[in-house]
């Protein structure tokens, strides 16, 4: 009862800290959201159903990932190189709940760009999305996933090394992981390399939950992502836990 009584509190702590900061990152994921939906479709030109929801589902994920993989890792970075997350680190509250609460946090800002995908895909491609039950745990597993790995070299490497990883994550996630275009473009050590990344499997979740008549969806995914979550919550647990 202690644990959640300090987990609600840090929560709230935690929102109180970003407050003056929430409506900015709310802002640039609806906005950045918007601008990958379309930009997707300016690329690609007409485009059938199928394909769309493609698009429209890729444009999701990758939102997911740059909120958790760049946006969060980076600003968790300059809060320990300002030596804010030092003191964090000296109140009395389980390193868990310290980790749990702060991902909380950056997966409830993954929100308003859900929302946008949806709305400018709809509007733009003329979409019906019929999501399955499973797309808000689908879309929860992805949002925890990500900012877990994200959470990883925030944690580990200082401000520059926090910077490159990031930049290797959103330059890898884009362009090099099936997910805007089909696994079946990639050469057959790229297609069994992300059999086992998580970043195809996010891709797929989300696409599998949001269109289930379109694109089936089996447990491999489920199970990668949650494997990956869970090895990316413990290393950050322990890479904090060495730094008492």
């Amino acid at each position: 009862m202690k644990t959640f009584k300090q987990f609600g509190l840090f929560l709230q702590w935690q929102l109180r800290r970003q407050a003056l900061a929430l409506p900015v990152y709310f802002a640039l994921q609806v906005i950045i959201a918007a601008a990958i939906t379309l930009g997707y479709g300016l690329i690609v030109g007409e485009v059938d159903q199928r394909t769309s929801l493609f698009l429209t589902t890729a444009a999701i994920t990758i939102c997911l990932l740059m909120l958790g993989l760049v946006v969060a890792p980076q600003t968790v970075a300059d809060t320990r190189a300002e030596g804010g997350y030092e003191w964090m680190l000296t109140l009395p509250v389980p390193r868990a709940v310290f980790v749990l609460a702060d991902m909380l946090v950056w997966m409830a800002l993954a929100l308003p760009g859900l929302i946008s995908c949806i709305v400018v895909g709809s509007w733009r491609y003329g979409l019906d999305f019929s999501p399955s039950w499973a797309v808000a745990p689908a879309v929860l597993l992805v949002a925890f996933g990500a900012t877990a790995i994200g959470y990883v070299p925030a944690v580990t490497f200082g401000k520059i090394g926090t910077l490159m990883c990031t930049q290797v994550f959103i330059m890898g996630t884009m362009l090099f992981t099936p997910i805007a275009y089909p696994a079946e473009r990639l050469p057959a050590w790229g297609r069994t390399l992300h059999e086992w990344l998580p970043f195809d499997s996010m891709g797929r979740l989300v696409r599998g939950t949001m269109a289930p008549g379109d694109f089936p969806l089996d447990a491999r995914p489920w199970i990668v992502v949650a494997c990956w979550a869970v090895v990316g919550f413990l290393a950050s647990l322990t890479m904090l836990r060495r730094r008492r």
